[in-house]
């Protein structure tokens, strides 16, 4: 059904303004890839600047598709990762508005269908993936597309229709194989709706046969002129998977994820729809429906420990975030704690308890249930089960890939009839909505300020300090797009990260690794969290040379001086000396409430990065007494400690360990011990410890 013009023209209007709205507060600014779109980039680049069609041995897909659309941008546009990420924007635009005329179509409800729309555009995975050039949201758009124009076509057959279905479904194949599976809607429904015949078994498959003649004609080019990548998909390699033990492993948790992520991130559809099919219920269907419900969720238990389960969506942000410290699951900028992870596992637990107890409340018999479209529903029901078995066999298991179910699920999922439901059952929903998709452009915004900042870092290597894109492990997409990996590059080497490293003299991580050291920081801000983080340049360590000091407190010769065990080194203030009390011995130095001071030293060989540890015995009230460390100015740098350690009689040994901050400027530090008591305080063995770089990290 179509929805009155003026209806249409308001919400298309609003979804426009929403979304634009979201995309500049974004952005879609940054010089370089995300996830696999440096791979696809590769051949756009070749096709729109070297004019030749070249293939990357790392997708798995089709692709030509996707390769013409973007060599177009970036032959109007000039090439650019901007230019391919506003492309993306558009096909999800379009994703958006074509969405919200197949849902007008399918259902009586345009309120509905807007607010199904919006829930789509704002999907966490859908929205994240809209600001890259992965092929998700083109396939998605083309799908879509190929979805209407069959609806339009059997509600009111059309040729022209008919065509731009069938094309678009062609492209769609173009991009990814799985688009094969898109003209089975229309087949299912042509079966249903006429009377069973070879020649209506003919007309029915002719565009399933245009597709696949498409299909058979591409593999037989590329693999005459350009070959296949390894992991290119096949059904052969596919089927395969059956015979393997951890496919029936898999079965077990796979369908909850996929169960999981539909019903959360369709949950406000039904909400609007779950009160008004639970009046129209019999009592025995409302009882076998949680019943049922109950029974699924149990079944589906071992799915619980796997959730959240991405590629995109992980822990509680959007990425991924390819880094050698984030893939070992450390420094990583958004985490949760374990109630959180709880709070997330329920809340798909709910998603999916609420699609089931759907699911059943719609279509369990009743006299009261009106079904329309049942060829469309047949036909959507069959794909998703299609799609559903590639999932579970597939070697490849991503949140991105379930994208694909949700324009069929809507011709299950969204009303047949206008259906009523009060305020009470619109404010949840729309509450759910709003934060679905405050989330998703919150962490969209931080997964890009992620990167603006993680490549500035790169450039300053690169282009400042010019170092090689060989010495660099900048992540996934740095070394994948620089095409770093030697010639005899090994992806299980243990020394350096799997993603074509040749070396790691430089990497670029959310924090410290165990035996690195800063090299340069880049600050950004995380919206979901309201505060400041950084992108790490880390280098390694260069070897340490410690340097000790020690002094048992006695006097020299003049008594101006400690003395200690290396001659250059005196501690004043002797005059202050205690020959009546010590810890070894009989001398130590005494502070007094007028004479507060002493040990004073000026060390003028200080490097950025030292370690300090410092230790001295103190007698007298144990929570006073200070040691402290200072730069002439004391504003850029100035230290106290009184931490105790160890007790031994009456003295107690403080302990203070710091570290030059690794822009410190200058090279002096001025020591000395401050008694802060208002009664006298005795100092006695002390020991400086500095653990100092051999020579200052090579910036070159």
């Amino acid at each position: 059904m179509n929805p009155k013009a003026s209806d249409s023209n308001k919400h298309i209007f609003c979804l426009t303004i929403v979304w634009l709205a979201a995309v500049l507060f974004v952005g879609v600014s940054g010089e370089f890839p995300l996830n696999d779109d440096w791979s696809y980039t590769h051949n756009v680049y070749d096709l729109a600047v070297n004019g030749k069609i070249s293939f990357s041995d790392w997708p798995a897909m089709t692709l030509i598709g996707h390769t013409f659309y973007g060599a177009l941008f970036c032959k109007i546009f000039g090439f650019s990762f901007t230019i391919l990420r506003l492309s993306t924007l558009i096909a999800a635009w379009l994703t958006m508005i074509s969405s919200y005329f197949l849902f007008c179509r399918l259902s009586s409800n345009s309120n509905i269908a807007f607010f199904t729309s919006f829930l789509l555009a704002f999907n966490p995975i859908f929205f994240c993936l809209s600001f890259t050039f992965m092929t998700d949201v083109h396939f998605l758009c083309l799908s879509v597309l190929s979805l209407l124009f069959y609806v339009r076509h059997i509600q009111k057959p059309k040729t022209s229709d008919f065509v731009m279905a069938t094309f678009f479904a062609v492209w769609a194949t173009l991009i990814r194989q799985v688009g094969l599976i898109l003209p089975v809607i229309y087949f299912v429904n042509f079966i249903y709706s006429h009377k069973w015949s070879v020649s209506s078994l003919f007309k029915a498959a002719v565009p399933l046969f245009i597709v696949a003649a498409t299909m058979l004609v591409y593999s037989i080019w590329r693999g005459t002129y350009y070959g296949f990548p390894p992991q290119y998909g096949s059904l052969s390699r596919l089927f395969s998977n059956l015979l393997n033990p951890v496919f029936y492993y898999k079965l077990t948790y796979r369908p909850g994820i996929v169960i999981a992520f539909v019903g959360l991130f369709c949950l406000p559809v039904f909400l609007l729809q779950i009160p008004f099919l639970w009046r129209r219920q019999t009592k025995r269907n409302k009882a076998l429906s949680l019943i049922l419900t109950l029974f699924l969720w149990f079944l589906l238990n071992d799915s619980w420990h796997y959730l959240p389960h991405g590629n995109i969506f992980y822990n509680f942000g959007l990425g991924p975030l390819l880094l050698k410290d984030s893939v070992e699951k450390i420094n990583m900028p958004v985490v949760l704690s374990a109630d959180g992870v709880l709070i997330l596992r329920i809340l798909f637990s709910v998603g999916a308890a609420s699609l089931f107890i759907f699911m059943f409340l719609k279509f369990l018999p009743s006299k009261k249930n009106i079904h329309h479209h049942v060829g469309l529903k047949l036909g959507a029901a069959l794909t998703v089960a299609g799609f559903f078995f590639y999932l579970m066999l597939d070697f490849a298991f991503f949140d991105r890939y379930f994208l694909f179910l949700l324009p069929f699920l809507s011709f299950l999922f969204l009303p047949d009839e206008t259906i009523s439901y009060s305020k009470i059952i619109l404010f949840p929903s729309l509450i759910i909505l709003l934060i679905l998709s405050g989330f998703s452009v919150l962490a969209t915004r931080d997964y890009l300020e992620w990167n603006r900042a993680r490549w500035k870092a790169l450039d300053y290597l690169t282009a400042e300090k010019n170092i090689p894109h060989n010495r660099i492990d900048g992540g996934f997409e740095f070394n994948a797009w620089h095409k770093t990996a030697p010639k005899d590059y090994d992806p299980n080497r243990k020394k350096v990260s799997w993603w074509f490293v040749d070396r790691d003299d430089y990497i670029i991580a959310n924090g410290l690794l165990p035996d690195k050291e800063v090299y340069y920081s880049v600050s950004y801000w995380k919206w979901l969290q309201m505060e400041a983080d950084s992108i790490v340049v880390l280098t390694v360590a260069e070897p340490y040379a410690t340097d000790t000091v020690f002094s048992s407190l006695t006097a020299s010769d003049s008594l101006n001086n400690f003395l200690s065990d290396i001659d250059s080194v005196h501690f004043g203030a002797a005059e202050m000396m205690d020959n009546t009390t010590g810890f070894n011995d009989k001398s130590s130095l005494m502070l007094t409430p007028t004479d507060k001071y002493g040990l004073f030293y000026k060390f003028n060989d200080v490097m950025p990065k030292e370690k300090w540890t410092v230790r001295i015995w103190k007698k007298g009230n144990s929570e006073k007494g200070r040691i402290v460390l200072s730069a002439p100015d004391t504003d850029q740098y100035y230290k106290m400690g009184e931490q105790v350690v160890r007790d031994s009689l009456d003295w107690k040994l403080m302990e203070m360990k710091v570290s030059i901050p690794s822009d410190f400027q200058g090279n002096e530090i001025d020591f000395y011990v401050w008694n802060n008591s208002s009664d006298s305080l005795w100092f006695d063995d002390i020991m400086i410890i500095r653990e100092r770089f051999t020579k200052l990290p090579a910036t070159q």
